[in-house]
């Protein structure tokens, strides 16, 4: 008896050093923290309809790299862009957006614009101008049809009337060589079938406005001076006319 009480006190002792639970605590290794979280590209732009690709650096306070945590993605505005599980952004609408990632309710962001490369340069304008040296005047109608905001190519069709001093009118018709670039400078030449008169036209599209200015060529003459559009009819929807108006 006497034995099998030390062989109990023995087994004891030895459980107590172990922990006490026979040799397994069971509490595994202490939990990292996530201290940043960093989204790279910081700062991009995304054409809508297409895609860009972030991704996400999670680090521990001491600037370990911590992996195997699941990043959630969420977008500040679907209507500008979305993203996916694997933090593939997709273009939507026109606008800034704010992509989050979040690891263990700890955020990083990346500032994303969504936009085209080309203003929408489409629509109906009604231009007016005058000329520097000259009191002549001359009003019309430029037509404007853009295929893609994804280049700056134009098409359309164009109408001024020249209302000189002497109080006749000559009339040009005709569009060629129309384009937009990335700031929104519009050029476009406006002249007759026959190439007996050519007009020329460069301005800044800002809103449903453009202001600039032109050259006349008249035979051998050349006239210049200012000019101003305004965009009266709806945009078009790309590769077409603009509608009519009621």
């Amino acid at each position: 008896m006497k034995v099998l009480t030390l062989g109990v006190a023995a087994s004891l002792l030895a459980a107590l050093a172990c922990g006490g639970d026979g040799g397994n605590s069971g509490t595994g290794p202490e939990r990292v923290l996530v201290a940043t979280v960093t989204v790279t590209p910081a700062l991009d732009t995304v054409v809508p309809g297409q895609t860009l690709q972030l991704s996400a650096s999670v680090r521990s306070s001491r600037g370990d790299a911590i992996e195997g945590r699941g990043i959630t993605w969420t977008s500040t505005s679907n209507a500008i862009a979305t993203v996916s599980s694997s933090g593939l952004v997709t273009g939507v609408g026109e606008g800034a957006v704010t992509i989050v990632a979040s690891v263990d309710g700890v955020p990083g962001s990346s500032a994303i614009t969504a936009r085209f490369p080309f203003p929408n340069g489409a629509g109906s304008y009604s231009i007016s101008g005058t000329f520097n040296t000259d009191p002549s005047t001359f009003s019309g109608t430029v037509t404007l049809v853009q295929a893609s905001r994804l280049a700056g190519a134009l098409t359309g069709s164009a109408t001024g009337t020249l209302l000189s001093s002497d109080g006749s009118r000559n009339t040009v018709t005709g569009l060629t060589s129309a384009a937009i670039d990335e700031d929104g400078d519009v050029s476009f030449i406006l002249g007759t079938p026959a190439g007996t008169s050519e007009w020329s036209f460069a301005g800044r599209l800002m809103g449903d406005s453009i202001t600039g200015t032109h050259i006349l060529r008249i035979n051998a003459s050349l006239f210049s001076g200012s000019w101003q559009g305004t965009r009266t009819g709806p945009l078009a929807e790309f590769g077409k006319a603009p509608r009519a108006t009621r």
